[in-house]
């Protein structure tokens, strides 16, 4: 589909769609996220160390459990965090559908101004 122009009701499903990906995926993350934290915390409050007595010899061993819960744990704030994201460019998508369908520009959405004199660049 090289040099396919989208019409304008094409484009605003195109993005609607888009939205509404992004959207699920960060909903997703945020039901997940929470869930994996919790299981990681949960394995993490178990007792740090092992001891077992054979005979006369206590033996002392580190749980490998705990370490693996605070992996998972951080890994389900990780995916909770990724939802922010998400949820912002679904929101972008969103907004620049609806300008589609309007006579606005688009261009606004990717608009750079540029204040030398205070040294600032601003992104929209």
């Amino acid at each position: 589909m090289v040099g396919h122009r989208f019409s304008k009701e094409e484009m605003n499903e195109m993005l609607l769609y888009h939205a509404k990906k992004q959207k699920s995926k960060a909903i997703g993350a945020l039901i997940v996220g929470p869930i994996v934290t919790g299981f990681g915390i949960y394995l993490s409050n178990k007792d740090p160390y092992t001891i077992s007595q054979s005979g006369s010899s206590i033996t002392i061993r580190e749980n490998k459990t705990v370490v693996i819960g605070k992996v998972i744990g951080t890994t389900g704030i990780l995916t909770t965090l990724t939802s922010i994201p998400l949820f912002i460019l679904a929101g972008k998508a969103k907004r620049e559908a609806k300008l589609v369908l309007s006579d606005q520009s688009t261009s606004l959405l990717r608009s750079r101004i540029a204040v030398p004199s205070l040294g600032i660049l601003i992104k929209m």
